[in-house]
């Protein structure tokens, strides 16, 4: 694996944690250079309360989740513990998807209680213009996805973070008055452990075989190994060959171009190859990930003619359609 491939590959893995962790930190930038009195008014028009969700529901629902609700470097630390774990967990499409449906559906809840009980007299109009911003939603989302999916390091820091956030800045407090960040921070962690166990069930639907037991790339490895060794079977029945012109025929290097024969090498037969097709699928072998038609490094046989040459390149493709 190259380096450049390597590089991508991590950026992949944490794509969705560093650009949240990212924006999230140029709105805390943005709200400590403007004056009070002007962050205190963009808080207000992001906050995602009644009033905000009638007249620009978009925007509030997406800015609210960038700005800080006091001092912008007390998220970072979270978020940094518990999103980059979860997104190499899950990966980058999986893990927004969780955390978005936690931070809307959770604004969705408390926010219409909040209505319902406005409506009803219950509470005073004040309500409707309550600032409600901040990344929680996002960050207790990405907790669950950490939990359920992570390694045990990854848990044992998103509960730990989980933990300040109960005890230190008392996140279900108001919960029994139904009160908005309360219900918020409940409906979401309800709603990622939901997706979450949906993702869990498909994960091990996918593992399964036909049968619901046998493990499907075990299955898939199964038939496909059946089918190459059957290739090879007939391919060397075309060209009968004695031990003792095998053992004396020379080791040549292929030349597509010009040599009809396709010689493997450091393989007893083809049939020990077909055998060993397990350590070929999970690409153990050195020659086993090339280009199609490239030659694997393996003594042995030398299968000629259209079927022989169909069967080296079935097995050279064989380590790539697996997943």
């Amino acid at each position: 694996m190259s380096y450049d491939h390597r590089m991508r590959r991590r950026a992949s893995d944490y794509a969705a944690a560093a650009v949240f962790l990212i924006l999230f930190a140029i709105g805390g930038l943005v709200t400590t250079l403007l004056s009070p009195r002007e962050s205190a008014a963009l808080r207000l028009w992001a906050s995602t309360n009644v009033a905000s969700l009638q007249h620009h529901p978009v925007l509030a629902l997406v800015l609210s989740a960038f700005l800080p609700s006091g001092s912008p470097l007390a998220w970072l630390a979270p978020i940094a513990l518990t999103m980059f774990g979860a997104n190499r967990a899950v990966g980058t499409a999986r893990l927004a998807l969780i955390c978005a449906a936690g931070h809307l559906i959770g604004t969705g809840v408390s926010e219409g209680i909040v209505a319902y009980r406005l409506d009803h007299g219950s509470l005073p109009p004040a309500w409707s213009h309550i600032p409600d911003v901040g990344p929680s939603y996002v960050v207790v989302s990405a907790i669950v996805v950490a939990v359920m999916f992570g390694t045990w390091l990854t848990r044992v820091t998103a509960l730990a973070v989980f933990a300040v956030l109960v005890f230190v800045s008392h996140i279900f407090a108001g919960l029994t008055s139904l009160h908005v960040t309360a219900v918020g921070h409940l409906t979401a962690i309800v709603t990622a452990a939901a997706l979450g166990l949906v993702l869990a069930v498909r994960q091990r639907g996918v593992r399964a075989g036909p049968d619901g037991m046998t493990p499907a790339r075990g299955h898939r490895a199964q038939v496909l190994t059946e089918a190459v060794s059957k290739v090879c079977e007939l391919a060397n029945s075309h060209r009968p060959q004695s031990a003792d012109r095998r053992s004396e025929a020379p080791a040549t290097k292929f030349n597509e171009s010009t040599s009809p024969t396709w010689p493997w090498s450091r393989t007893d037969s083809c049939a020990g190859l077909c055998q060993s097709s397990g350590r070929l699928r999970r690409g153990r072998w050195p020659g086993a990930i090339g280009p199609v038609g490239a030659p694997f490094p393996h003594e042995g046989r030398d299968i000629s003619g259209r079927t022989g040459h169909f069967a080296a390149r079935l097995v050279s493709v064989f380590p790539r359609i697996m997943p």
